[in-house]
Parts: structure tokens; C-alpha cells; sequence
């Protein structure tokens, strides 16, 4: 690892590095959901290629207190390894993430508070943990690409089988959900739990607007006979995996399993195409078992974090976890 060359790290931004990136660690999905106030870091090899980054959002709580955190509409962030081809062995991969995550981690500003979370693909936090960070586990559900369609449906849940037939009977599929029904079903869905959104409405149209560009978005909503619409599902996409983004049902309307036809009709776009498909992070009980239902298999990942020092700390358990959710 060659340290002191982080001014080289234009490197992240050739379109041939971009293709190896996850999603949500790309520059245009920065630029949309968080402009202006994300950075990334860099390790370099002997030849000077990038090896490993860590992408972060930086900003200040109150206008006070500087922080690193998880960008809106972000499921992970951190840190992404590009292990080389000569490393064969279980012990020599473990050194060379811990390395680089050592190297990584000293670049990084200092901040009062700090939190990421990081794709459930990296398994070893050690190397934080030993820097003084600490973590909660928590969990994704993920289906694995699966071509064969018939196989996928034998491994739903009675019940989702059941209901997807249910909304097959009764409602249609309909691609391309304008910009103004997906704010207005995200806002149902928290006016439901009486919260505003945390998302404003500018920030869903440059989210969708780049997704646009990139080519790397799909949306559906299921309708009846009067067209009606009873709900909507927002996926975006990566050369691997797609992430569902967005899935919300009109409540005030009868219960004609909307939800499962629209998730399903998600998962086999991703299956057709070669992609894995991830349901993103949930820790809520409702909404749990319902992925579960769809036979994907529960990842943990983790939540990272660190209070510069034991007055930070009490500070956010004083004022209810105002600035790191525990």
C-alpha cells in the first residue's frame, strides 16, 4: 500500500473504475442523492491502481456538529476492495482488506459523530473495531439469481403464491410510475404512521432523474379496471444486483395483494436479467415477514459507528439518539 497518493484518486472517477462500483457507491448516485457533500478516499497498489475506497457523506447536524453518515436512500456505503488476482489463500485476503481498511480509515476526517453501513458482503469489521468503533448487526433479504422462474415460484410462501394470483385476477401491471405517484404514495406511507417524510420531494426527482440517465431504474404500478392504482414499486439497478427501492400500497383502498404482484414482478425482471435482488434493510416485524415469504435468504450486515469522545456519546443518548440511531 502506497500512502500520500490520495491526490491521485481522479482514478475513481474513469468510467472504467465506475463499472466496478456497486450503485450506491458510484459519483452519479452521490450527485443525486447527496451533491456536494460526499468524498471519497483511496488505496493504491505498487502500480498505483486503486485497490480499495471509501465513498462517505459529510455534512453538519444543527449547523454544529460535523458528521459522517448514510446518505437519503442509501442501503450501504463505506468501504469496497478490489482484491487482486494473486491472492489465493483465506489469510492473505484477510490482510489485504485489513490493510486497506487500516489505510482507508486514517484518511478520513475527523468528526464528532460517525456511522455507516456497509454491504453484507464484507463480514470482517475487526479493523474498525480495533480503531474504537462499535456496530449493530442488522439484516437485508437477498435472492440470489435464480433462472429458473419455476423453481423461484416453488420457493414463495403459500400465502404470497396465493396472493399474487389473487392480484393477477384483479389488477394489471402497468411499467413507468410518473415522478408526481411515486411522492405522493411515499408520502401516504408515512402520513399513515403520522411523520412527515424524510425525503423531499426535490430529492426523488434527482434520484429519479440520474436513474433516468443512467438507464439504471424500472418502476411499475398495478391498477384495476377503472384505473385506479393501489400500488407502486421503484427499483434501481447495478451490472449485478437490484435493490428495491421504493414499495408502497394505497391503504385506504381494499387489500387485493398489490404489494406481492409488484415485488414479483420486480424479482423476475432481475432474474431475466442476470441480477441478483435485493429487498434492502429492514428491522421492522411487519415488513420482515413478508420478504421472508418470498424464499430470500436474510444477510446481516453492519451499522458502524463512533462518538468522538464520551460527551458526544451522551449527548446523543440525552437528546433520544438524535444523531446516531443505536
Amino acid at each position: 500500500m502506497n500512502k500520500g497518493l490520495n491526490n491521485n484518486k481522479q482514478k475513481y472517477y474513469l468510467p472504467e473504475f465506475q463499472e466496478k462500483l456497486p450503485i450506491f457507491m458510484k459519483k452519479w448516485w452521490l450527485d443525486a442523492v447527496c451533491p456536494n457533500q460526499w468524498d471519497v478516499v483511496c488505496s493504491f497498489d505498487k502500480e498505483n491502481n486503486i485497490n480499495g475506497v471509501l465513498v462517505y457523506y459529510y455534512f453538519k447536524q444543527f449547523g454544529i456538529f460535523s458528521s459522517i453518515g448514510m446518505p437519503p436512500l442509501t442501503q450501504f456505503s463505506g468501504i469496497w476492495f478490489d482484491y487482486p488476482n494473486n491472492i489465493v489463500h483465506l489469510h492473505q485476503r484477510y490482510k489485504h482488506a485489513k490493510d486497506i481498511a487500516d489505510e482507508l480509515m486514517d484518511q478520513l476526517p475527523k468528526v464528532d459523530f460517525y456511522q455507516q453501513q456497509f454491504h453484507f458482503s464484507w463480514g470482517d469489521w475487526q479493523p474498525f473495531y480495533w480503531k474504537g468503533y462499535r456496530q449493530n448487526t442488522r439484516y437485508t433479504f437477498f435472492i440470489a439469481n435464480q433462472p429458473n422462474i419455476d423453481l423461484l415460484w416453488e420457493n414463495l410462501k403459500g400465502k404470497v403464491r396465493t396472493s399474487i394470483r389473487k392480484a393477477q385476477s384483479l389488477l394489471k401491471i402497468e411499467e413507468n410510475v410518473e415522478i408526481s405517484t411515486l411522492i405522493r404514495f411515499q408520502n401516504m406511507t408515512f402520513s399513515k404512521k403520522n411523520i412527515n417524510s424524510p425525503l423531499s420531494n426535490d430529492l426523488i426527482q434527482n434520484m429519479v432523474k440520474h436513474s433516468l440517465n443512467e438507464k439504471s431504474c424500472k418502476s411499475w404500478k398495478a391498477i384495476d379496471k377503472q384505473g385506479t392504482i393501489y400500488g407502486i414499486v421503484y427499483i434501481v439497478y447495478d451490472e449485478t444486483t437490484v435493490y428495491l427501492l421504493f414499495s408502497n400500497i394505497d391503504h385506504t383502498l381494499p387489500n387485493l395483494g398489490a404489494i406481492y404482484l409488484l415485488i414479483w414482478e420486480a424479482i423476475l425482471f432481475a432474474m431475466k436479467t442476470g441480477r441478483n435482488f435485493d429487498f434492502e434493510g429492514t428491522m421492522l416485524q411487519e415488513v420482515e415477514s413478508v420478504f421472508r415469504g418470498f424464499g430470500a435468504e436474510m444477510k446481516p450486515y453492519f451499522k458502524v459507528y463512533k462518538f468522538k469522545n464520551g460527551w458526544m456519546e451522551a449527548l446523543n443518548f440525552l437528546t433520544n439518539q438524535r444523531f446516531i440511531k443505536l
